[in-house]
């Protein structure tokens, strides 16, 4: 799993593909798109596997990783370190909206396409950033 974020200007995107800016909007809807990718019934295992576990293996992020300075990675949750959390309700349908979107571009080929399944909380580090969905 990998993820673009690429908040070009809209004069740089709105061109012919073969001049257009490189790169487009993704991280805002990746989990959505990987949870229905997933196909009809996709279990958590699988989803919090391709999200998650497996790109911290392939990062070989652990939760004793002293190189970057800061508390857990790679999954492990430990009384005083930081928290990094996900929280994904499989249940909530959204559509895309361009205009509501958090990064400084809308460059976006989601726009206006329902999406199955939403990020209602994110916790980086301990600091909640994002919460019901939307930038705290």
């Amino acid at each position: 799993m990998a993820t673009d974020h690429a908040p070009h200007a809209a004069e740089l995107k709105d061109l012919p593909f073969d001049e257009a800016a490189a790169g487009m909007l993704n991280l805002e809807h990746a989990a959505s798109l990987t949870y229905e990718a997933l196909g009809d019934e996709p279990n958590a295992q699988a989803f919090f596997s391709v999200m998650s576990r497996n790109p911290a293996r392939i990062a070989q992020l652990r939760h004793d990783d002293e190189h970057s300075g800061r508390g857990s990675h790679g999954g492990a949750l430990r009384p005083g370190e930081d928290a990094n959390v996900v929280v994904f309700d499989p249940t909530s349908r959204w559509r895309v909206d361009r205009t509501a979107l958090a990064s400084r571009a809308t460059n976006t080929p989601y726009d206006q396409r329902e999406m199955r399944g939403r990020v209602r909380a994110l916790v980086v580090h301990g600091a909640l950033l994002v919460n019901d969905g939307t930038l705290a």
